[in-house]
């Protein structure tokens, strides 16, 4: 699933409505000039800009004992869903994510943010220390939209 960002107008670059529209910072030139995507949309772009490592990725997957061939953007951006994605070591036991189980988790917390209310263009404020949960809520909330 790829999303679209969509970017609507605005007059000022504040508002104190909670779903009030604020214009975008840009620059004329660099970095900060460039039109603004989602991250889903990134990562597909991604996938069709380097068509030669998704090539070799499914290669590589078919002479494992992997037998999965990517038919969709989302098996092409995680072509091995078994491999490590992340890991946490707490009381000294290490906590493991495969990247199955990490897209698995975002999509998870995504459809639990809608269930409570969150809206298309709503905030979602994430208070905790780095950890893997942290990242999965803020994809989550990106992928909720």
């Amino acid at each position: 699933m790829i999303l679209f960002l969509q970017v609507l107008p605005a007059d000022g670059y504040t508002t104190t409505r909670r779903n009030g529209t604020v214009r975008l910072r840009r620059e004329e030139h660099g970095l900060g000039s460039e039109e603004p995507i989602s991250i889903p949309t990134m990562f597909g772009d991604i996938s069709e800009a380097y068509p030669e490592v998704s090539r070799r990725r499914r290669a590589l997957s078919l002479s494992h004992t992997h037998t999965h061939t990517p038919s969709t953007t989302h098996d092409m951006i995680f072509p091995f869903p078994q491999t490590l994605a992340m890991r946490v070591k707490r009381d000294g036991h290490w906590t493991d994510w495969t990247y199955e189980q990490y897209i698995a988790d975002v999509r998870i917390v995504g459809r639990a943010f809608i269930h409570l209310g969150l809206h298309r263009h709503h905030s979602v404020v994430i208070l905790g220390r780095n950890s893997p949960e942290w990242v999965i809520s803020e994809l989550g909330a990106i992928f909720a939209g």
